[in-house]
């Protein structure tokens, strides 16, 4: 039996989730210079009506200084979103966070992320957008992990993401609940860097959006 895809034929006519409905791109001006277009800067007032914000900006590797990994509880202490937070120099902090692009007509189920409905997608956000709507709106249990790694590490992962995105943006593919997730890509890119991961619990102060 043939299974068609979701997302196919008229469904590609169904807009994108705003949340997703821009991908982040990757222009490299030399080594260390990088321009990233469609960074998400959300505001939410709640979860169905967003305040949408998006911006570009010039970064540059050498001024990554630390990474975060960020767990954010949403179903009980069984299931939890996993993604990074590089921190910069000039206080700045940009989470990534591998995702799964829908429509506005789909939901997600991890029974769909077995049967290819789902591209895998890259979201770039300022920290306070993608941990503040766990933490603030949907009332996830988040904590945050300081990497116990070097700069140079966190430089090396920081890029390793890039182009990443790169390759999905030039390939694009899907999520799979069990292979190709949140998780698993850490995982990828963690191999190599020393993902020794310092247990201390970091107190944020989110402001309420």
């Amino acid at each position: 039996m043939i299974m068609k895809n979701k997302g196919n034929d008229a469904d590609k006519m169904v807009p994108w989730l705003q949340e997703s409905s821009r991908v982040a791109s990757i222009e490299w001006q030399d080594s260390d210079n990088v321009h990233i277009s469609h960074i998400r800067n959300f505001s939410y007032r709640n979860e169905t009506r967003p305040a949408p914000d998006w911006y570009d900006c010039q970064l540059k590797l050498s001024d990554v200084i630390a990474t975060d990994l960020v767990l954010s509880y949403w179903a009980g202490n069984a299931i939890a979103h996993v993604f990074l937070s590089f921190g910069f120099e000039n206080g700045r902090w940009l989470a990534l966070s591998i995702e799964t692009r829908r429509r506005q007509n789909q939901s997600w189920s991890a029974f769909g992320g077995f049967l290819k409905n789902y591209p895998l997608v890259y979201v770039i956000a300022d920290e306070r957008d993608l941990i503040g709507v766990r933490a603030n709106v949907r009332k996830e249990r988040v904590y945050l992990y300081p990497l116990n790694i070097t700069r140079q590490q966190s430089q090396d992962l920081f890029c390793s993401y890039l182009l990443r995105i790169e390759k999905v943006n030039q390939h694009p593919e899907w999520h799979n609940t069990l292979l190709n997730n949140c998780t698993s890509n850490i995982f990828y890119h963690g191999k190599s860097v020393s993902f020794a991961v310092k247990y201390e619990v970091v107190n944020k102060n989110w402001p309420q959006l």
